[in-house]
């Protein structure tokens, strides 16, 4: 299989190692132009960017999807690449404790095998999904294509496109924060969720985690190979991630073809089912966990002991009827990150949308 990647350009830091990584051609990408060429669309995420949604349609419409564009979706559920993201991860750091999310090896030979065997059929379009692709680095990715390799001949020619997402620093971070948190007795602060957008400037100096992620995919792949998409552009063409993914990823279309294509998914998409709580219920939650553990609400507490707990989360109703009744002030956020979310738009030539529209930021008083 030739399917050879960059690898990361060591100690060589700021804009010229940037560029020369970009402008890398590996044969990935060079193959994609080559009739009868397989093709391996990765969608990697990242998390909160209409993925799970992807994820189910794709897998839901798996048989009308290859009938139709001969797509052969490699998940059985809309979350089964997860596993064999970690097991990558697991295969790349020997001797670390297996993720309880990962694969068994054999599986993860299994899975490999079965992709194989796709790209060597007829369809010869394959599509895998997780967002937890984005957590991999230069190394990881290496794993996986050799891991591929193993079950395809030397000489196999194969084109890879890689989605990838990016949305509004700041409605990105408080959506990342309502879903992991809504559920939760002992919430996050907002302010410790900032950590999903910035990180330790890395070896170009980028401390945006979008910047750093796009940054080790152009090491790998060279930017030819990525397919950028922004979450705000998609909405505000009122067009879903699978008509991107299906119309403009693998089939290529333009015009009225890209319209009748949309057409086509939409009608077989499902509306939208994740449901967040107000963002002050969070917080509710919060306050209330601070007052339960205070020792004056530990002596109030029935039968106080030390093993007691909280079970309250911000889905409860009785929480949010108290956020519901919190004054509150607004903080515009559209500033924030802005240079950053700007710097990642240029850098993909990613379609942008006529303006950032992050919401307002909603401080309990």
């Amino acid at each position: 299989m030739k399917c050879q990647t960059c690898g990361s350009s060591g100690g060589e830091g700021g804009e010229s190692a940037r560029t020369r990584a970009r402008g890398a051609t590996t044969t990935m990408c060079s193959n994609c132009d080559r009739t009868g060429t397989s093709t391996l669309v990765l969608h990697i995420g990242p998390h909160k960017t209409g993925t799970t949604s992807l994820q189910k349609f794709m897998v839901q419409q798996r048989a009308w999807l290859q009938q139709k564009f001969g797509i052969v979706v490699e998940m059985q559920h809309a979350k089964s690449g997860a596993p064999l993201a970690h097991a990558i991860m697991d295969g790349v750091w020997a001797g670390r404790v297996a993720s309880r999310r990962s694969l068994p090896v054999e599986e993860l030979q299994s899975r490999m095998q079965h992709i194989s065997d796709a790209l060597r059929s007829n369809t010869s379009l394959v599509f895998l999904s997780s967002e937890h692709f984005c957590n991999f680095g230069a190394t990881s990715w290496t794993y996986f294509f050799k891991q591929l390799a193993k079950s395809l001949p030397t000489d196999f020619q194969v084109c890879v496109r890689v989605v990838v997402g990016n949305r509004a620093p700041m409605d990105w971070v408080r959506s990342i924060w309502e879903e992991r948190n809504k559920l939760s007795s002992h919430p996050e602060s907002f302010l410790q969720a900032l950590r999903y957008v910035t990180q330790p400037p890395d070896q170009f100096g980028d401390r945006a985690v979008s910047l750093q992620r796009l940054n080790i995919l152009e090491s790998v792949f060279g930017s030819t190979c990525l397919r950028p998409f922004s979450y705000e552009y998609l909405q505000e063409r009122s067009c879903s991630l699978a008509v991107f993914v299906v119309c403009n990823v693998s089939q290529k279309l333009h015009s009225t073809e890209w319209e009748a294509c949309k057409e086509l998914i939409q009608a077989r998409e499902n509306a939208a089912s994740n449901v967040s709580p107000p963002p002050a219920a969070i917080d509710v939650v919060r306050l209330a966990r601070h007052l339960f553990l205070a020792p004056a609400g530990r002596a109030a507490t029935p039968r106080a002991k030390s093993n007691c707990t909280m079970s309250l989360t911000s889905m409860d109703k009785s929480v949010q009827k108290v956020a519901a009744q919190l004054p509150t002030f607004n903080i515009s956020t559209a500033a924030a990150f802005q240079d950053d979310w700007l710097t990642w738009m240029k850098r993909t030539q990613a379609p942008q949308p006529t303006r950032l529209t992050q919401k307002n930021v909603e401080i309990g008083r």
